[in-house]
């Protein structure tokens, strides 16, 4: 198990995390870390489609940092002002950075690299070939491609005859959508209700007018 924390703030500790920052700013993230010295890092960019980091339209940056604590602090300081990083609860884009020791740095470093797309100091190419032969794409899960369909189809968007949220439509095409996928699962009456509301919730993008909003209320509290 790898310790991350030491009792030096003069001695690099490991860190891990991410932050959601666009991908065309990573050059200057690069010359930041460069500028306060940080001795060693590894950074992974990525890009999701499951509707999380909507802020970032799904892009983000993985860290690994040997670096001093106290320039964690500054660092850390500095990417919140910069990017505008805050809580999910703000609506802003988010960042953490993991508190706990780190099990496997092997497994951590594969994790980081695994959309091959990557800036690195101080580690050799054997060590990043290493890292990348053992990492691998992350397989979306059922529920995250579910809640991708539902917006590329825009299902919500028709409305019934008397110009309402039509969820019993929802409610179908969330039903084809996993008897038509190929691992050919079964899905309940509660978990489609479940994914209705999640999707109603976080993705359709007229959820917040008023009228639209109390109908997801009701079917929200009586479902």
């Amino acid at each position: 198990m790898t310790k991350k924390k030491k009792e030096s703030d003069d001695t690099p500790t490991i860190e891990f995390g991410y932050c959601d920052i666009k991908h065309e700013h990573i050059d200057e993230v690069v010359d930041y870390l460069n500028k306060i010295e940080v001795e060693k890092y590894m950074i992974g960019l990525e890009k999701v489609t499951n509707g999380t980091h909507a802020v970032t339209n799904g892009e983000h940056m993985h860290f690994i940092l040997h670096i001093k604590p106290n320039t964690m602090t500054a660092m850390r300081t500095h990417f919140r002002t910069k990017y505008n990083l805050g809580s999910k609860n703000a609506g802003k884009a988010y960042y953490g950075f993991n508190k706990k020791e780190i099990k496997s740095l092997e497994r951590l470093s594969s994790y980081t690299l695994k959309d091959k797309n990557i800036r690195y100091k101080n580690y050799t190419e054997q060590e990043i070939n290493t890292f990348m032969e053992k990492s691998f794409p992350k397989q979306e899960s059922l529920f995250h491609q579910c809640m991708q369909s539902l917006q590329e189809t825009n299902v919500a968007h028709t409305l019934d005859s008397q110009h309402h949220i039509d969820f019993t439509n929802i409610e179908k095409t969330i039903l084809l959508f996993y008897m038509q996928h190929e691992s050919k699962p079964t899905i309940t009456k509660s978990t489609i209700r479940s994914l209705t509301r999640t999707y109603l919730q976080t993705l359709y993008n007229k959820r917040f007018e008023q009228r639209l909003f109390n109908e997801i209320y009701n079917y929200t509290m009586n479902s």
